[in-house]
């Protein structure tokens, strides 16, 4: 977690993260291997409800190499800012490529037509899953600035992790968040 630099494909310049200088809601966040979404609400005290900003489903592409698939399957693009219920703050902006060949069903079908946060639906449809953190770096807010109220080149929190299931990655999702937010004592409203 020094200061080294490193460089994901085409997109910009991430840098490492030293631990000592972050919060410990955001090494939490950072580290978790669980449902980001229910540990946020623990952590700022409200229930956290997701906004979809866009999703929309492809074929794999370039993304296969890190699900593993072929070329031609089918998967699901969709960036989200999980949003305090109370506040209506916004803490995390999640990014996912979701294999759709690899999820139940029902899962499928309930990520396709409904708001739930990707941790919650997988809880709801009891899906069991391995979660493998890749990394972890700062990037510059850019066109996320505006939701949480920062510049444009003020560092975010990144990491990208791949969610397994039945052996298989199934999602790879990458969550920016701000290196500070304030924790509410006590419960600022239902938990999700």
């Amino acid at each position: 977690m020094g200061g080294e630099r490193r460089e994901r494909g085409n997109s910009s310049p991430e840098t490492e993260i030293d631990g000592t200088r972050i919060g410990l809601a955001q090494r939490l966040l950072l580290d978790t291997d669980g449902t980001v979404t229910h540990l946020l609400a623990t952590c700022v005290g409200e229930g956290i409800r997701d906004v979809v900003l866009c999703q929309h489903v492809r074929l794999a592409g370039e993304d296969r190499h890190a699900l593993r698939l072929g070329r031609r399957r089918r998967v699901l693009d969709r960036r989200v800012l999980l949003r305090g219920t109370v506040t209506g703050r916004d803490y995390v902006c999640g990014e996912s490529v979701i294999a759709l060949d690899r999820l139940a069903p029902a899962m499928r079908r309930s990520l396709l037509n409904t708001d739930t946060p990707i941790g919650l639906l997988l809880r709801e449809h009891r899906t069991e899953t391995f979660r493998e953190i890749l990394h972890a770096g700062t990037v510059p807010a850019r066109d996320l600035a505006a939701h949480f109220g920062t510049g444009e080149a003020t560092p975010l929190l990144v990491r990208t992790y791949r969610i397994w299931i039945d052996r298989r990655p199934a999602m790879l999702i990458t969550e920016k968040f701000p290196q500070a937010f304030d924790l509410v004592a006590g419960n600022a409203g239902p938990r999700p």
